[in-house]
């Protein structure tokens, strides 16, 4: 048995997510010959990049052919013109909104660690007012320098928040492939009523308390943090019963409360449950474009999804996509002294 005190689940990741059902926010329109977009991050690890994606808010009349490519970044860290480890830049042509995969003509060779930029600009047959694609430059999570989203009109204007990206190795998706919100404005009227995550852990784990994120909540209203069983037995609760406890809503809100032991390989659920008749309750999480890219977008992606449920009826998963919370937790007990990765049992 080990003593800690950590955070564990996809809410552990620091920053705060969107409050839209739409990922398709602030679009960045690439309609002049000078316009340009990128995603900057860093390399996860060392392989063979095969795709790079992102994802198109909008198309405008028909638009023209563009460049895409996985490039370095100068010591300002800023995007250049060189495409990253002997890559080939590949030609966009647009065809459709959501999220797409681009494929490198030559893949790019990785180092875990380079700092390294998705770049999308126009070839040589400009774009204009009327025929364009609009290229979605904002809205994950907002909070992080790294990664990070910019933006070319005369000059790169880098934001803060982490945009719609994403990159495939031979055999796995990394980056933020997220292509919508999770999040769902509820009351004890509405369906579903409670929102939250199933979850399994790798070991043994005494959790004392959890953290999430609501993006937004209304006046007065009033709510239950819940931890389920598989059978539907209330572990622990806590009950907040008006908004005003929470005092900067729209972030991170830590509730705590006797620690519960919990197994490992054993299926639990940790939801949000909104009582009060017609305030709102909003709780945050992501919508992503595959497994793999769930698996490594978010801490826990593969062993944690969404669930919900309506007055106290069967519960129903969402695999792709994921909520915003995390368990406190004060205790480990691996039992052969160790962890696995992937899936640690079924999580039903």
């Amino acid at each position: 048995m080990t003593a800690v005190n950590l955070l564990w689940g996809p809410g552990s990741m620091p920053g705060t997510t969107g409050n839209s059902t739409n990922i398709i926010i602030g679009d960045y329109a690439l309609d002049d010959a000078d316009d340009s977009v990128a995603f900057i991050f860093s390399l996860p690890k060392a392989g063979t990049v095969t795709h790079i994606g992102f994802c198109v808010g909008s198309t405008t009349g028909t638009p023209p052919d563009y460049y895409a490519g996985l490039v370095t970044v100068d010591t300002a860290g800023l995007p250049t013109t060189t495409p990253y480890g002997d890559s080939a830049i590949a030609t966009y042509s647009p065809v459709s909104t959501g999220w797409v995969w681009v494929e490198l003509p030559t893949p790019a060779t990785a180092v875990a660690g380079d700092i390294v930029a998705i770049w999308v600009y126009p070839t040589a047959a400009p774009p204009d007012a009327a025929n364009h694609v609009d290229i979605c430059n904002a809205g994950v999570m907002s909070g992080h320098k790294l990664p990070r989203a910019g933006t070319f009109t005369t000059a790169w204007s880098i934001s803060s928040s982490i945009a719609p990206h994403g990159i495939k190795y031979t055999s796995d998706v990394y980056g933020m492939a997220v292509t919508a919100f999770a999040d769902v404005s509820y009351d004890v009227a509405d369906t579903p009523d409670e929102v939250g995550n199933l979850f399994v852990l790798p070991a043994d784990m005494l959790c004392s308390g959890c953290t999430f994120q609501l993006s937004n909540v209304g006046a007065n209203a009033s709510m239950e943090m819940i931890l389920y069983n598989a059978a539907n037995d209330v572990l622990t609760s806590v009950v907040v019963d008006d908004e005003d406890k929470l005092r900067g809503y729209g972030n991170r809100v830590n509730l705590y409360w006797t620690p519960v032991q919990l197994a490992a390989a054993t299926s639990y659920r940790l939801v949000l449950k909104a009582t009060h008749a017609t305030a709102i309750v909003r709780p945050a999480g992501l919508v992503f474009e595959s497994t793999g890219a769930k698996a490594n977008g978010l801490p826990e992606g593969t062993n944690w999804q969404k669930t919900q449920r309506t007055d106290a009826g069967a519960w129903s998963e969402t695999a792709l996509a994921v909520m915003h919370m995390a368990l406190w937790i004060s205790e480990i007990t691996f039992a052969n002294g160790g962890g696995t990765g992937g899936a640690y049992g079924a999580v039903s």
